[in-house]
């Protein structure tokens, strides 16, 4: 899931020294003059480079690297930026740490960001930026170091994590007893207690979804069953190809019921949920096209036949409708009004399989697969270029590639991550040179048991190329918003994890504020949050002005303009308006969501 780039960014840097740029207008600048002539002084600054006519500059005071560090960090921890304020002050304080006041400011910095952590339930940053504290001055000997205030908040951290523990304890308790109400109540009062567990117990609270589905569905409640797979993706999308049959057989029958008592517009609300978690199933395509014929859309109809069968759909008169349909029901085994849904749990384990020798070759019209399993090649095949076709229909951009990309699915993760160089937490990437600043060959590289390979990675990746090819410099957009798009063509279950994750978050002000997102080349200590605001951020240009002016991000990239190109899409003055805006937006998103489950489990 991580886009692999063979160039350097263009993005603004910390400097390594600074001078104060005094205006003739009495305003005063900081930055680090790059170059000075007798018409323009170019200084790059911490929102980026700027030119300025040197008839406006007065003066220049030179200024040393830790007075730098430490006077942008205090800024940025006034401006309640803590996760940058207090790595510049740490990266001061390391210039020379016999410095009395880097030290004291260092400790400040402490702790106006450890109290900030602790009020927000940040609790693994709280007692991460604790034991830096207390690390300033081991013996406490010096008062203006605040140890003592350290000692306290510490403890106050270490009360509060007891009370998340209790209540994860207490709901593995409740779910080890089958009391899969109680146990999902409890493990989200936990995240709630720290938005942090929420990566301790996503497994867990989702193990209890799927139980309680299948409780459900044992009882004749499949709609609830079906809401319950859905709460549990949101948690876990690793589950998408295991859960996916006994989903549809869940969500399909009552859509069925609603075609046949000719409650069209009931039955297009339900396929539309159901397409957005699994867009490629041809049960599910098949009865989207039920729905479209009924309705009299039958160029729709036609084209979800033809994609059930993998094919284009040729011109939609009824005669092609009939035939298409007829041959999608001799796939499934349909007859009449009879539909057989296989509702087991899908086993991976025959993906697991390599075969003996050199690797082998499938390929398709875009696509060559290079692999060790024939069975999941195929599937491979007909993922890949069902994304594609779908990606450039959506964005309204033509892949631009020559040739065909290779997609390497290595056979461990071991030799998946040693052939790329990736961290373990990618599902996988993509590879490419550069000629001139635009994409050249390129590469997707996964593993035989990736569990989110056909549902995520596959999307996800084909995205990243189809985006790139269509840059006219790969390093133009931001990758933030590279990864929001790549994330947009996932299943919807997917946005809702990385929603749900950013809305704890945000509530507990634990995000990247957009000004240092948009113009980051590096993902974070947690890179979930770089694919989640991304997304968050595009998302909200999309319901505010429309997926056309989002993609207009992509066709007007320019190398240094990111800023300026975001803030005249979302028709907004300022960085800071926007995150007010995208904030409160959240908000309200939280509270539809909310409403919508609630009615979908009705």
């Amino acid at each position: 899931m991580r886009l692999a780039l063979a160039l350097l960014l263009a993005f603004p840097c910390f400097c390594s020294r600074a001078d104060w740029i005094h205006l003739v207008s009495g305003q005063t600048l900081q930055g680090e003059v790059l170059s000075e002539d007798n018409d323009f002084v170019v200084v790059r600054m911490l929102t980026g480079e700027i030119k300025l006519k040197a008839a406006s500059v007065e003066s220049v005071e030179k200024q040393s690297a830790q007075e730098y560090k430490l006077s942008i960090g205090g800024q940025l921890l006034q401006q309640r930026r803590y996760d940058r304020g207090v790595q510049l002050l740490e990266d001061g304080f390391a210039l020379d740490k016999t410095s009395a006041l880097a030290r004291r400011k260092l400790a400040l910095g402490y702790a106006d960001a450890g109290a900030f952590y602790k009020l927000n339930n940040r609790l693994v940053d709280a007692r991460d930026i604790c034991e830096k504290w207390l690390q300033l001055d081991p013996g406490a000997k010096n008062p203006q170091l605040l140890c003592a205030d350290a000692r306290h908040l510490f403890d106050e951290i270490l009360d509060a994590e007891k009370k998340v523990e209790d209540a994860i304890s207490g709901a593995k308790s409740l779910a080890e007893s089958g009391d899969w109400n109680s146990a999902i109540l409890v493990y989200e009062r936990a995240i709630n207690l720290s938005p942090g567990a929420r990566h301790q117990v996503a497994g867990e609270i989702a193990n209890c979804y799927v139980s309680r589905a299948a409780d459900y569905a044992h009882k004749g409640l499949l709609l609830n069953a079906a809401a319950d797979v859905e709460s549990a993706l949101s948690y876990d999308p690793a589950l998408a190809d295991k859960l996916e049959q006994f989903y549809i057989g869940c969500a399909l029958p009552g859509i069925l019921d609603n075609i046949a008592r000719g409650q069209i517009k009931s039955a297009e609300s339900d396929i539309k949920r159901v397409l957005g978690l699994i867009p490629a199933n041809k049960s599910v395509l098949y009865v989207g096209g039920r729905i479209a014929e009924a309705a009299g859309r039958l160029p729709q109809a036609a084209d979800s036949y033809a994609r059930a069968l993998g094919s284009r759909a040729a011109s939609p008169t009824p005669a092609y409708i009939a035939e298409t349909r007829q041959r999608v029901e001799r796939e499934l085994h349909i007859k009449g009004d009879a539909f057989s849904i296989d509702t087991g749990l899908a086993d991976g384990a025959a993906f697991a399989q390599s075969a003996e020798g050199p690797a082998q070759i499938r390929e398709t019209e875009n696509f060559k697969i290079v692999h060790f399993n024939a069975a999941l090649a195929e599937k491979v095949a007909e993922a890949a270029e069902f994304s594609r076709a779908e990606i450039a229909a959506r964005l309204g951009l033509t892949p631009q590639w020559k040739g065909k990309i290779s997609i390497v699915i290595h056979r461990t993760q071991a030799e998946y991550t040693a052939r790329t160089a990736q961290p373990e937490w990618t599902g996988g990437c993509s590879k490419f040179t550069t000629e001139a600043g635009r994409m050249g060959a390129a590469q997707i590289h996964s593993w035989q048991t990736s569990a989110r390979l056909l549902k995520s990675v596959l999307p996800h990746e084909i995205t990243h190329l189809i985006v790139n090819s269509n840059l006219a410099d790969v390093g133009a957009l931001p990758r933030c918003l590279h990864e929001g798009f790549a994330v947009m063509m996932e299943p919807t279950f997917r946005h809702e994890y990385f929603m749900n994750f950013l809305r704890a978050r945000v509530k507990s002000r634990d995000f990247i504020p957009l000004q240092d997102l948009v113009v980051s080349r590096d993902y974070p200590r947690d890179p979930e949050f770089f694919y989640a605001e991304g997304f968050a951020l595009l998302n909200f240009i999309v319901q505010e002005k429309g997926l056309k002016q989002a993609v207009a991000l992509i066709r007007n990239a320019s190398p240094g303009q990111a800023e300026s190109e975001l803030l005249h899409a979302c028709g907004r003055k300022s960085m800071d308006e926007l995150q007010a805006d995208w904030v409160e937006w959240l908000s309200k998103n939280e509270r539809q969501s909310r409403v919508e489950i609630q009615s979908s489990k009705r």
